[in-house]
C-alpha cells in the first residue's frame, strides 16, 4: 500500500494525471497505480487491470506476464508482440483486438469476447479457450482452431491416433470411446473430462492433469503418466497393464478392483485413494505414498511395502503370505487389525494416523502415546489407559470405552459419536471441538475438563444455521450449524467448541469447567454438578462473532449451578426445576419458556434475563432481582402472572 501511494504521488509530479490516456472504470487504487506504471514503462507484470478500459489504445509489445485483465474492455486494442503469458482475460472484451504474434502461453481466455480479433501467429500453448466468443471475423491459426473445437465440442468416438495435443486445455470435454493411441498428450489438461471407454494405450501423458476425470473402462496400457495428476479420478475397470505411473498423483482416486501388477508405482501418491480389492501382488512399492488409502481386501501377496507410507492405511482383510513384507509400522498395524492386542503396553508409542477400526485393545496401556488422527471406530477400548495420551482428531465413533481412563488426555476435535463412555474418567482432559452428540455420559467425571482451543487453533465451523423455536418470536441464529437452511432436527446442530447435544450428562461432575460456547441442546444434565462452571458466551477470534452456549431444552433438574457464569446463555425451554442457581450470573441469558419451579435463585444476577413464558412457581428469588428481568406471561413464585414487559 505504501508503494502504491508513492507511485500515485510520483505520477502526479510527472503530470501524468493530466493525460486522458486510459479510462479507469474501477475504484480500486491498485488498478490506478498499475495503469500508470504500464503507461510509463510499457511493463507491469502480475498487475491488476481488472475492469479497466483500454479502448483503441496501443499496447504493442507490453510486458504484462501474470497480470489480471478480468472483465477489462480491450476493444480494438493493439497487443501485437505483447508478452501476456499466464494472464487472466476471463470475461474481458477483446472485440477487434490485434493479438498477432502475442505470447499467450497458459493464459486464461475463458469467457472472453474475441469476435473480430486477430490471433494469427500468437502462441496459445496451454491457453484456456473454453467458452470464448468468436465469429467469422475471428482469425486463429489452424491448430488453435482445432483445439478450440475440441475444448468446446469434445470428440466422442473420434480417432485421434498419434495426434499432438501437448499442453491443450480440454477440461470438462467429452471423449467417450475416442482413440488416442500413440498420441502426445503431455501436460494436457483433461480435468473433469469424460474419457469413459477411451483408448489411451501407448499415449504420452507425462505431467498431464486429469483431476476428477472419468476413465471408467479406459485402456491406459503402456501409457506414460509420470508426474500426471489423477487426484479424484475414476479408474474403475481401467487397463493399467504396463502403465508408467511413477511420481503420479492419484490421491482420492477410485481404483477399486483394478489390476496394478504390471504398473510402475515408484513414488506414486495414493493418499486417501480407494484401492479396495485391487491387485498389487508382486510389486515393489518404493516410496509409494498410501497414507489414508483403503486397501481393504487388496491382494498383497509378494508385495514389498517396506518403504511405502502406510500411515492411516486401511489394511483390513488384505491378502498376504510369507513373501509379503511390511515396514515395522505396517506390520504392527496389520497385526493389531487382525489379532488385536488386549492388555498390551503401548506407553509412549507413536501410533499417529493408524487405522485400527474394530480392533480389540481392551485393557491396553496407551499412557503418553501419540494417537493423533487414529481411527479406532468400533474398537474395544474398555478399561484402556489413555492417561496424558494425545488423541487429537481421533475417530472413536462407536467404540467401547467402558471404564477407560482418559484423564489429562488431549482429545481436541475427536469424534465420540455413539461411543460407550460408561464410567470413563475425563477429568482435566482437553475436549475442544469434540463430538459427543447423543452419547450417554451419565455419572462421568468431567471435572476440570477444558473445552477451549489452544491459541491460534479453532474447530469452529463457519456456516450460520437457523433454528426455529416456538418459544421465541424470532428464529435463533447459531454459529456452527452445519446447514445454512432451517435445521429440522437437533442432531443436525454442531456446537462451536464441542457438540454435546442430546448427551446424557446426568450426575456429571462439571464443577469449575470451562463450557463457553458449548452446544448442550437437549442434553440431560439432571443432578449434574456445575458449580462455578463457565457457561457464558465467547467471541470467536477468527470470525469476531459471539458464540453462545446452547442449553435450549436441556434438562437441568436438580442441577447445581451455584456461582455459575450463564451470561448470555441460551436456556429457552430448559428444565431447571429444583436446581440450585445461588449467585449464578444470568445477565442477558435467554430463559423463555424455561421451567424454574422450586429453583433457588438466591443472589442470582437477573439483569435483562429474558423470562418470558417461564414458570417460577415456588422459586426462591428476590423481588429486586425480578424487577431487573424481562417478564412477559411469566409465572411468578406466588403463581401470579406478570405481563410487565410484554410491550418491550
Amino acid at each position: 500500500m505504501v508503494m502504491q501511494r508513492f507511485y500515485w504521488i510520483a505520477a502526479m509530479s510527472m503530470g501524468l494525471l493530466a493525460l486522458p490516456i486510459i479510462t479507469i472504470t474501477t475504484a480500486k487504487a491498485s488498478v490506478s497505480v498499475h495503469l500508470y506504471e504500464l503507461e510509463d514503462t510499457n511493463e507491469c507484470e502480475e498487475c491488476d487491470f481488472s475492469g479497466a478500459s483500454f479502448v483503441s489504445r496501443s499496447l504493442r509489445k507490453i510486458k504484462a506476464k501474470g497480470s489480471d485483465f478480468t472483465n477489462a474492455t480491450l476493444t480494438d486494442v493493439d497487443l501485437r508482440d505483447a508478452d501476456l503469458e499466464e494472464t487472466l482475460f476471463s470475461g474481458s472484451n477483446l472485440k477487434g483486438a490485434d493479438l498477432r504474434d502475442a505470447n499467450l502461453r497458459d493464459a486464461s481466455l475463458s469467457g472472453a469476447d474475441l469476435r473480430g480479433a486477430n490471433l494469427t501467429g500468437a502462441d496459445l500453448t496451454g491457453a484456456d479457450l473454453r467458452a470464448i466468443r468468436i465469429d467469422e471475423a475471428t482469425q486463429l491459426d489452424e491448430q488453435d482452431w482445432f483445439i478450440w473445437r475440441l475444448a468446446n465440442d469434445g470428440g466422442d468416438n473420434a480417432d485421434f491416433q498419434d495426434i499432438n495435443l501437448e499442453h491443450a486445455v480440454l477440461g470438462e470435454a467429452s471423449f467417450q470411446f475416442a482413440n488416442f493411441t500413440g498420441a502426445n498428450l503431455g501436460a494436457v489438461n483433461l480435468s473433469l473430462a469424460n474419457l469413459m471407454n477411451a483408448n489411451l494405450s501407448d499415449t504420452y501423458l507425462r505431467s498431464a492433469t486429469l483431476i476428477e476425470a472419468d476413465l471408467t473402462n479406459a485402456d491406459l496400457s503402456n501409457a506414460h503418466l509420470r508426474k500426471a495428476n489423477l487426484s479424484g479420478a475414476i479408474l474403475s475397470n481401467v487397463n493399467l497393464l504396463g502403465t508408467y505411473l511413477a511420481d503420479a498423483n492419484l490421491s482420492g482416486a477410485n481404483l477399486a478392483g483394478v489390476n496394478l501388477t504390471e504398473t510402475n508405482l515408484d513414488g506414486t501418491v495414493f493418499t486417501e485413494a480407494d484401492l479396495s480389492n485391487a491387485d498389487l501382488s508382486g510389486l515393489y512399492l518404493l516410496g509409494t505414498n498410501l497414507m489414508g488409502a483403503n486397501l481393504t481386501g487388496a491382494n498383497l501377496v509378494g508385495t514389498n511395502l517396506q518403504k511405502a507410507n502406510l500411515r492411516g492405511t486401511q489394511l483390513k482383510d488384505v491378502v498376504i503370505d510369507e513373501t509379503t513384507s511390511f515396514s515395522e509400522l505396517g506390520q504392527l498395524m496389520w497385526s493389531l487389525l487382525h489379532n488385536g492386542a488386549p492388555g498390551q503396553n503401548f506407553e509412549d508409542a507413536d501410533l499417529e494416523d493408524m487405522y485400527l477400526a474394530g480392533t480389540n485393545l481392551a485393557g491396553a496401556n496407551f499412557q503418553d502415546a501419540d494417537l493423533k488422527g487414529v481411527v479406532l471406530s468400533q474398537a474395544n477400548l474398555s478399561d484402556a489407559n489413555f492417561l496424558e495420551a494425545n488423541l487429537a482428531g481421533a475417530d472413536l465413533s462407536g467404540a467401547n470405552l467402558t471404564n477407560a481412563n482418559l484423564s489429562n488426555a488431549v482429545m481436541n476435535s475427536a469424534n465420540f459419536t455413539d461411543a460407550n463412555l460408561s464410567g470413563v474418567d475425563f477429568s482435566q482432559s482437553k475436549l475442544a471441538g469434540v463430538s459427543m452428540s447423543g452419547v450417554n455420559l451419565e455419572g462421568l467425571n468431567l471435572e476440570g475438563a477444558d473445552f477451549s482451543f489452544p491459541e491460534g487453533e479453532t474447530g469452529a465451523l463457519r456456516v450460520i444455521g437457523i433454528i426455529s423455536s416456538p418459544l421465541m418470536q424470532l428464529p435463533l441464529r447459531i454459529e456452527g450449524a452445519i446447514s445454512p437452511n432451517a435445521v429440522s432436527s437437533r442432531s443436525d446442530i454442531n456446537g462451536h467448541r464441542a457438540n454435546l447435544s442430546e448427551a446424557n450428562l446426568r450426575f456429571a461432575q462439571l464443577a469449575n469447567s470451562d463450557l463457553q460456547g458449548i452446544n448442550l441442546l437437549g442434553a440431560d444434565l439432571s443432578d449434574a454438578n456445575l458449580e462455578g462452571a463457565d457457561l457464558s458466551s465467547i467471541v470467536d477470534l477468527f470470525s469476531n462473532l459471539e458464540i453462545f452456549t446452547i442449553l435450549i431444552d436441556a434438562n437441568l433438574t436438580r442441577a447445581t449451578l451455584t456461582n455459575a457464569d450463564l451470561e448470555e446463555a441460551w436456556l429457552a425451554g430448559a428444565n431447571l426445576s429444583h436446581s440450585t442457581l445461588i449467585g449464578a450470573d444470568l445477565n442477558d441469558a435467554i430463559l423463555t419458556g424455561a421451567n424454574l419451579t422450586e429453583a433457588d435463585l438466591s443472589e442470582a444476577n437477573l439483569k435483562d434475563t429474558d423470562l418470558s413464558d417461564a414458570d417460577l412457581t415456588g422459586a426462591t428469588v428476590s423481588d429486586k432481582a425480578l424487577r431487573k428481568a424481562v417478564l412477559c406471561n411469566t409465572i411468578l413464585p406466588d403463581s401470579t402472572v406478570s405481563h410487565q414487559d410484554c410491550d418491550r
